[in-house]
């Protein structure tokens, strides 16, 4: 039979691996920045991805990071902020477009 302490370590690693696999937010290269995209490259990631945001089709990293080195802000862009935080935005539009079609 399991004793109380054996509970409690067993707890306790549980916890530890748990722990192990969260995956940070993602940020910045610059913690501190805020309002990473300006209106018009708000407007222009919009324009490029329209399909992502209104189609739903699926939000491919590859393709999106492709498609952004193919223009100088795009590129820009990539040096600025990193591609995650590219994804999570696109993520982030198509919720919005979403919950106003409700």
């Amino acid at each position: 039979m399991e004793t109380l302490e054996q509970r409690v370590e067993r707890t306790i690693q549980a916890e530890d691996e748990i722990t192990s696999v969260i995956i940070p937010p993602t940020v910045s290269r610059s913690s501190s920045m805020r309002k990473v995209f300006s209106a018009n490259k708000l407007e222009r990631m919009k324009d490029l991805f329209v399909e992502m945001i209104q189609k739903s089709s699926p939000v491919s990293k590859v393709r999106i990071k492709e498609t952004l080195e193919k223009r100088d802000w795009g590129v820009e862009l990539l040096k600025k902020v990193s591609l995650d935080t590219v994804i999570n935005r696109l993520k982030y539009e198509r919720r919005l477009r979403r919950a106003s079609k409700r």
